[in-house]
């Protein structure tokens, strides 16, 4: 019992440590964090008792900060804790995670200015200082500055060149400062902090316009296509293809019939098991194996590992992707190519007005088109861990409006070549050949634009020479059915005559007729006397 009672209080003891542990991982934000409009960081810190290199360091978008002391600093003199000199490493993370992704601008500097007076009674100080920014463990990009970067106020201002494109939630930006504190006597630095100070500009960019309402009246966390929205008036429209529940039925039927029709077709010899061979096989290809394999075909060689890259994709990955400056999604850039494969069992209709780029103006127009409501792909539509706002607007703005001259019922699946391009000449936007402007506000020769008649967002019109209709049921589909069946019924017919021939053969050898006795026809039982001729009457016979 007294052992038992020690493992408890062990095993309390470690819960206890586990759940402080969580406790200091999840510590609450310091500070303010950065936004669109929020996009400077201030870098605070506060000095103790210790060694400099356990002063707490930190920044946040936050012009003030309480908690910090005016500037860190260390003078070499009597009594001094940290007399001699060194070098000196202050890291200032981030300490209040962005809270939304961002978009940062990687073409334009990150710039900044820190207040760092190195001093040294003999004027030999080195005034180099190093500063690195980082996100999380990856390092983006690294300066020294010298004194030519620094101003008659000891301030030095820096630019930072970065690759950094984004910013995830959760995540935070690091600088680390590096110099070297001079060792002689009344030597040393005084490193200013806060608001005017030390500070740092991010060019993040504004946050997307959402073209397209993210809810579309279905519930939430629930896809809803927005053309199954009667608000818009389309008009769903089925498509009739073998799914995977009917092929697997006509399937079972094909084979599960051959057990009744063992029991009732009478024995035909060979011929009886023939005949039903036909015809199971015949049923099972043409209505089970050839739907079945016209629904599941996809391009022979799809490729979903990078969508950039890719020879094909498919809408939910797409939908996955966010957007990126420069780019259509992350990774598609001007002169991608891809391949976009969409699976459907259903499609909208209807007219919408819109506009079509001719030449080089934008003219009114109104025009049948078909819209994917990608049903198949519902699933990662809904989540919004996986597919973001800006894939899933793309998706629906630049994929889902078709040329109504293209006969989507003609197949279970369509394949959309895309050509990536600039939207105009200087513009910044990325879009698909069919979406591309001659100027900021007219349509390119061809593009065409519609205009939901519900939400009034646009919707740009995909051209019937960028799409292949495939998984299209082959003609030859009823062909082993056609050929089974004559064959089944000859083979039924000609075991049925046999099966007769030998039938007729057996009764004619095991019936016998019983002959036809005369002595049983009694002529007496006849009397003639009970035959009266005056009972016909001539006279009535005229």
């Amino acid at each position: 019992m007294l052992s038992g009672l020690i493992v408890a209080l062990f095993a309390l003891s470690a819960s206890t440590a586990s759940v402080s542990a969580v406790a200091m991982q999840e510590e609450e934000p310091r500070g303010t964090p950065m936004s669109f409009d929020l996009q400077t960081l201030y870098f605070y810190g506060e000095e103790n008792t210790e060694t400099p290199d356990t002063w707490d360091a930190w920044n946040h978008a936050g012009s003030n900060d309480d908690d910090s002391d005016n500037s860190f600093g260390e003078t070499n003199g009597p009594f001094q804790p940290n007399n001699g000199g060194g070098n000196r490493v202050f890291l200032f993370e981030g300490s209040a995670p962005v809270t939304e992704k961002l978009l940062i601008n990687s073409e334009l500097p990150m710039t900044g200015k820190i207040d760092l007076s190195i001093f040294s009674q003999t004027g030999t100080a080195n005034q180099q200082v190093r500063v690195t920014m980082s996100v999380g463990d990856k390092q983006y990009v690294a300066v020294t500055l010298n004194e030519q970067n620094k101003n008659d106020d000891d301030v030095y201002e820096f630019s930072l060149d970065s690759s950094l494109k984004e910013l995830e939630i959760g995540e935070v930006i690091s600088l680390k400062v590096e110099f070297t504190k001079p060792g002689g006597a009344g030597d040393g630095y005084t490193l200013y902090l806060g608001r005017d100070s030390f500070e740092m500009s991010v060019p993040v960019l504004p946050p997307e316009e959402v073209i397209i309402p993210p809810s579309q009246g279905g519930i939430p966390g629930e896809y809803s296509s927005p053309y199954a929205n009667s608000s818009n008036q389309f008009s769903e429209r089925p498509v009739p293809r073998a799914g995977t529940v009917s092929p697997i039925v006509w399937g079972i039927i094909s084979l599960g019939w051959i057990i009744p029709a063992g029991m009732f077709i009478p024995n035909m010899s060979i011929f009886k098991p023939i005949g039903i061979a036909f015809l199971s096989i015949g049923m099972l290809v043409s209505l089970s194996v050839v739907p079945m394999i016209t629904n599941s075909e996809g391009p022979a060689e799809m490729d979903l590992g990078s969508v950039g890259a890719a020879e094909y994709t498919t809408p939910d990955m797409l939908a996955s992707l966010d957007a990126t400056p420069g780019e259509f999604l992350a990774g598609i850039t001007p002169g991608t190519s891809m391949k976009l494969y969409v699976t459907y069992d259903r499609v909208y209709t209807t007219n919408i007005d819109g506009s079509v780029g001719k030449g080089g103006q934008s003219t009114p127009t109104s025009t049948q088109v078909i819209g994917l409501g990608f049903e198949d792909y519902a699933e990662v539509l809904a989540d919004n861990t996986t597919a973001t706002q800006r894939g899933s607007e793309r998706l629906h703005l630049y994929f889902s409006l078709i040329d109504s001259r293209v006969n989507l019922q003609e197949g279970h699946a369509i394949i959309i070549n895309a050509t990536f391009v600039e939207r105009c000449a200087g513009c910044a936007e990325v879009v698909p050949q069919w979406a591309s402007y001659v100027d900021e506000d007219n349509l390119a020769d061809g593009s065409r634009k519609g205009i939901m008649a519900g939400d009034g967002s646009p919707r740009y019109i995909i051209p019937a020479s960028a799409v292949e209709v495939v998984n299209v049921e082959p003609t030859w589909g009823g062909l082993p059915l056609m050929i089974c069946a004559p064959l089944a019924i000859a083979a039924f017919s000609f075991g049925g005559w046999k099966w007769k021939e030998a039938r007729d053969a057996w009764i004619a050898e095991h019936f016998v007729e019983e002959e036809f006795d005369e002595d049983e026809f009694d002529d007496d039982d006849f009397d003639e006397d009970e035959f009266d001729d005056d009972d016909f009457d001539e006279d009535e016979f005229d």
